[in-house]
């Protein structure tokens, strides 16, 4: 229930004998500010009769309240009788504008922290947009430039006959990249809508099918990765498509930041009633700064003063997030 009214001109005095209330002021059609809670022995609506001015706040009750109410007229044959009360008005109003300043001030500086806040996350997301650019630019013109070499080179007859089956090899390898890196960017934007459908898996035929991928993709050798899955392994209940996409993804970054003398290990574990699949590598490592950001999109790992550079857009992690 609210006693008094933002805004309105009224004239009435109030001591609240019983309950709890809080005072707030509208910021917008939206949003109140709460100034401030008010208990048994608080008064309140004093601001408005002495100043003759709209109500600056309104209040309203937070529990079942008993309060005397004082109009106007009546306050001030009281006041001209008692000049003691004046003063202990005044010391209450007082103490109400000190009050009210420090609370306004404080929600002030908060607001301000959220709003600085605001304005480093957007441009972190500029920052990140502009990379995120620059980097699908790199990673679409390299294949597709080779590409385009390779035909050009076919079409104008200037690849001997014995080499064109490579040539071709080389231009299908590079579209397929691009092809790749299209079809992530879609998974990507819908991976938040797509619904598993689990079915029977044999999980040690999926891996060495994602290893041959991989390493196959990478020009490296098959036992540059290991498969340590046991062959009687048990059918699990599974989403083929997305397990794969997320251990493709898991699998292919081990292989990128991994140590060429190490190879990565694919193992797993059947816990209860759920299965646990661990890719493990000996990689260059994260700092903890990288370990927090690792699973946002667009991320990439190395920093400015980095000795070697990384292929892939930085979506690599986000895609194993992949519900299956």
């Amino acid at each position: 229930v609210c006693l008094c009214h933002e805004g309105m001109m009224e004239d009435t005095f109030y001591v609240l004998e019983k309950g709890r209330v809080e005072v707030f002021v509208h910021i917008s059609p939206e949003e109140n500010m709460v100034i401030t809670e008010l208990e048994s022995g608080d008064c309140f609506g004093e601001m408005g009769l002495v100043a003759d001015q709209p109500r600056s706040a309104t209040v309203r009750t937070l529990t079942e309240c008993q309060v005397l109410e004082i109009d106007k007229s009546t306050l001030e044959a009281v006041l001209i009788r008692n000049p003691r009360l004046v003063l202990a008005m005044m010391r209450q109003i007082s103490r109400n504008l000190w009050n009210n300043d420090r609370r306004t001030i404080t929600t002030i500086q908060k607001k301000n922290e959220v709003l600085a806040q605001a304005y480093r996350d957007l441009e972190k997301q500029q920052k990140m947009r502009a990379q995120f650019i620059s980097t699908i630019s790199h990673e679409l013109r390299t294949p597709l430039t080779a590409a385009q070499g390779f035909l050009h080179l076919i079409n104008s007859g200037l690849v001997p006959s014995e080499q064109q089956a490579g040539a071709l090899a080389s231009v299908t390898r590079n579209v397929e990249q691009v092809v790749a890196i299209t079809n992530s960017l879609l998974i990507l934007h819908e991976m938040d809508l797509i619904s598993p459908r689990l079915a029977p898996l044999y999980l040690p035929k999926l891996v060495n099918q994602i290893i041959r991928e991989v390493t196959t993709h990478r020009d490296l050798p098959g036992q540059a990765v290991v498969n340590q899955i046991p062959e009687r392994f048990p059918h699990i209940m599974a989403d083929e498509a997305s397990l794969g996409l997320a251990l493709r993804s898991l699998i292919d970054n081990a292989v990128k930041f991994h140590a060429q003398q190490s190879p990565v290990i694919v193992s797993a574990d059947i816990i209860g009633d759920e299965v646990a699949i661990m890719v493990t590598d000996k990689g260059i490592g994260m700092s903890e700064e990288t370990q927090a950001q690792i699973f946002q999109p667009f991320f990439r790992a190395e920093g400015p003063h980095a000795d070697r550079l990384f292929d892939g857009l930085g979506i690599g992690l986000v895609l194993s997030l992949i519900h299956i």
